[in-house]
């Protein structure tokens, strides 16, 4: 059961879902604070954006999972400390987040989805560089990842690299991503 005291942290983990591509996950969040918020106007909208997000990106590649075995080594399995960096950020221990989410990467380094995570607690923690860094990583494998460069454009703003801001706005936006009107009205004073 979700604590209403808490409702900006469930924003927040559920913009990391967003980040990170699990839909699902980040519309789950809104749906369950709507139910100890029946009212809230901004979890109503998020379910309607993530619905069209969700609706507007296409699967890239038709990936198989291999079977589960009754006794999966998790020392080896990227999808285990990916789930534990997701359940640390829940639990708001970004800096242990960021543990997992390496070592995730160690063992599959093109996780598209560990990327993305990594660079959403750099940016968490005002480490905007690290988080420009691992963004441009994640834009390699998927360059035309909406949310990235939303997120990349967002740091390149506050880096005060206004060019390039514009450059992955604009591009998130052809995209298809919804990008916060304030930010593009921000951005408009440096074109």
């Amino acid at each position: 059961k979700l604590d209403p005291e808490y409702i900006p942290a469930y924003y927040r983990i559920s913009q990391i879902y967003q980040l990170t591509g699990d839909y699902e996950k980040a519309i789950g969040i809104m749906e369950a604070l709507l139910k100890i918020r029946p009212g809230l106007k901004e979890a109503q909208m998020e379910i309607k954006n993530l619905t069209v997000q969700m609706e507007q990106e296409q699967p890239k590649v038709s990936v198989q999972m291999p079977p589960r075995t009754a006794k999966s080594d998790k020392s080896t399995d990227p999808r285990y400390f990916y789930n534990q960096a997701v359940m640390l950020i829940q639990k708001q221990k970004y800096k242990e987040a960021i543990v997992d989410f390496e070592r995730a990467l160690s063992l599959k380094p093109d996780y598209l989805n560990a990327i993305i995570g990594l660079g959403a607690m750099y940016q968490n923690l005002s480490e905007y560089e690290a988080a420009i860094d691992q963004y441009k990583l994640a834009l390699t494998i998927d360059p035309n990842h909406s949310g990235t460069h939303n997120n990349i454009a967002i740091n390149y703003y506050t880096v005060r690299q206004y060019k390039l801001a514009i450059t992955h706005a604009d591009r998130a936006k052809a995209l298809g991503f919804k990008v916060q009107q304030a930010f593009l009205d921000e951005l408009s004073k440096y074109r």
